[in-house]
């Protein structure tokens, strides 16, 4: 790693190639004066925006130059031949970047969602073009809805809607499921079905997983090096993960973290109206008529889950929350709707089991997207392209006392999961900045 003022120098953007659908390929690297990647864990699709400046590489295109050429030619013959490329909306992109850390992300293909704030001169025009993935648009296709019937391991039918109905060359990443669901396509859009189905699975692997811990994530990231990636994710077991990167706060320069918040803390009314610390539970099997009552606090999760810190913090300890239901969730029982088999026998064997028990997988999975962002952090480090969403880091940041001597603050320091983050590449800089979640306090 370089020095840190060599690392914060601006990035290289190597390719911004445009596929035009008028002409030849369009190269508007020399025109990018400001770069922004978005990865998100919220988000199925990378993204792209760029302020572009065009002072005549459009028009030598026409005469097949690009990048550096054309801009040399534009420079010897400013009258030109007009501006005769458009861009339209949907064309193919191939992009290519790096930080000055040795990481490089190249994308083969994206796609133009739209070009905006359109201002022209006589001298130049400048426009913001927005990129995403190739499977936005697939994803909006009737031709790829989800139409099938999937039984059997949730992981295994996200797998076949992400292949089959995607259509997608992305490196695929899934955490195998412990539990089973019969469900049908309903001519969904895959990247709905797929979150929707993230929220019913319970990780294999984990110990007593099952009645205590649920909750998956779907999104996309770039690949180190070329390409990008697809992950379907548990919360616990991304918690196992080691750090990508440890991140370091000081008032010196030899810190890495340049500038951080916290942008929020618990909402305890919020936490409360939505059933993080302790959920009921009231079901009615249709087969038997039955109804059971129960409910379920975070305590279990504590002790069976994979947290960032020790433990989740103690709220209002004399009102006892832990122990009172502040949301209750009604259901009836999936019973015989959709039993798995391929034949009459086998689904009348299990038309009595319950296809989907929300007393240990729906209300464990509501209380557990909810801890996750108990604790928002904000930071801001010279520009890293090796960390993605979904990765840990580990932060450490000083105790706010002047007789500590520079000791490390133990109830906010400790491992952090990036939610979101924005690789920046400006003419001057290079900066990353980094959304970071906690569903805990206390340094491990």
């Amino acid at each position: 790693m370089g020095s840190p003022s060599k690392a914060s120098e601006s990035g290289n953007i190597e390719k911004f190639i445009i596929v035009s659908d008028y002409n030849d390929n369009l190269d508007i690297s020399m025109g990018v004066v400001e770069l922004h990647y978005y990865e998100s864990m919220l988000d199925p699709s990378v993204r792209v925006s760029s302020q572009i400046i065009d002072s005549g590489f459009r028009k030598d295109a026409i005469r097949k130059k690009t990048g550096f050429e054309a801009a040399t030619a534009n420079d010897q013959n400013p009258e030109g031949s007009g501006d005769d490329t458009s861009i339209t909306g949907g064309e193919k992109v191939i992009l290519s970047f790096s930080d000055n850390q040795g990481t490089t992300l190249s994308f083969p293909e994206l796609r133009v969602q739209q070009t905006r704030n359109i201002s022209d001169s006589n001298q130049f025009s400048s426009f913001t073009i927005d990129l995403c993935s190739t499977e936005s648009f697939k994803n909006e296709f009737a031709e790829n809805r989800v139409q099938s019937h999937y039984e059997g391991k949730i992981s295994d039918s996200v797998d076949k809607i992400i292949k089959e109905n995607l259509k997608t060359d992305n490196k695929i990443e899934i955490d195998p499921t412990i539990n089973e669901l019969s469900f049908n396509g309903n001519t969904d859009k895959p990247f709905y079905k797929l979150c929707e189905t993230a929220t019913k699975c319970v990780p294999d692997g984990i110990p007593n997983a099952l009645g205590n811990i649920a909750g998956y994530f779907f999104w996309e990231t770039a690949v180190d090096g070329e390409g990008k990636r697809y992950c379907f994710k548990s919360i616990d077991k991304l918690f196992t993960q080691s750090p990508k990167r440890t991140l370091k706060y000081t008032d010196t320069p030899a810190g890495t973290i340049k500038d951080f918040s916290f942008d929020s803390s618990m909402d305890v009314k919020q936490e409360l109206m939505s059933g993080t610390f302790n959920t009921k539970q009231i079901s009615m099997n249709p087969h038997n008529q039955e109804y059971k009552d129960g409910d379920s606090n975070r305590k279990k999760q504590e002790d069976k889950g994979k947290l960032g810190g020790q433990e989740f913090p103690k709220i209002a300890k004399d009102l006892d929350l832990n122990n009172k239901p502040t949301a209750i969730n009604n259901q009836i029982l999936d019973t015989g709707t959709l039993p798995p088999g391929t034949n009459l026998k086998s689904q009348l064997s299990k038309a009595k089991e319950v296809n989907f028990d929300t007393s240990k997988i729906q209300r464990q999975a509501r209380q557990r997207y909810n801890q996750l962002f108990t604790y928002k952090l904000v930071v801001t480090i010279v520009g890293d392209f090796s960390l993605h969403a979904g990765d840990l880091v580990l932060i450490e940041l000083p105790e706010v006392n002047w007789e500590t001597n520079g000791s490390l603050s133990k109830l906010k320091s400790g491992l952090y999961m990036i939610m979101d983050l924005c690789h920046l590449i400006r003419t001057n800089d290079t900066f990353t900045k980094l959304n970071l979640v906690r569903d805990s306090i206390f340094a491990q």
